[in-house]
Order: structure tokens, then C-alpha cells, then sequence
């Protein structure tokens, strides 16, 4: 089971944020209500509505199942201060994607690392 989102940075708030307002106008383009697509997912409305505001509570798999079941794709950069070594001044950035080709849960990590910061 995969885990659930915690908001604890504001990046991840306005990831959530974005997947949410994406998901909401895939919906709407398709002409359906959040009922339309809950039942379609086998989710609650309620869960719908949740992922649409970018609700931190509810968990990565819905938000990359309903990303895979509207075909949207979503890629976006993660660089935390851990990431960066203080003694070398090397450090990373992940860049994180879904793909709708591939099955509803899987993501796709990519690390790049730099040794002078510039990406």
C-alpha cells in the first residue's frame, strides 16, 4: 500500500495543488461530475474532491491512479536541502513522473546529480 501524502513543505502543497486543478479540468473537458468520475474509479466523491483541492490526506496511489485514468502525464522536480553534500557541494534533484502507458501506480524516478549545484 503505497503511503499518504503528509503536507510538510510548501512544495508539496502546490504540487498537490497542481495535480488537483489538472485533474479537475481533465474532468470537466470530459463533461463529467465529480459522481461521474468517483464512479468510474471506484472512489467516494468526497476522495474526488480531495485530490481537486490537493488535499494532503489522501493517498499517492489515488492521485496517480486518477492521473493514469485521464491520461495526464506529470512530471515535476524535488531538491530538498538533504540533498545537497555540505562537504563537496555535490548534490541532486529527482524528477519525478508519471506516464499514462504504464500501469496506473507506477512512477518514474530520475536522479540527477551535479557537483557545482547548476542543474
Amino acid at each position: 500500500m503505497l503511503p499518504k501524502v503528509q503536507k510538510t513543505e510548501p512544495h508539496i502543497e502546490a504540487i498537490l495543488n497542481l495535480i488537483g486543478a489538472t485533474v479537475s479540468r481533465a474532468r470537466e473537458a470530459r463533461g463529467w461530475t465529480q459522481k461521474d468520475l468517483a464512479l468510474k474509479m471506484g472512489i467516494s466523491r468526497q476522495t474526488l474532491s480531495k485530490v481537486e483541492r490537493g488535499n494532503p490526506g489522501t493517498s499517492v496511489g489515488t492521485y496517480l491512479a486518477l492521473c493514469w485514468f485521464l491520461g495526464i502525464k506529470m512530471e515535476f522536480a524535488h531538491h530538498s536541502p538533504e540533498s545537497v553534500n555540505s562537504d563537496t557541494g555535490a548534490s541532486y534533484v529527482d524528477i519525478i513522473s508519471t506516464d499514462p502507458k504504464t500501469t496506473p501506480t507506477s512512477v518514474h524516478v530520475q536522479r540527477k546529480i551535479t557537483l557545482d549545484g547548476n542543474f
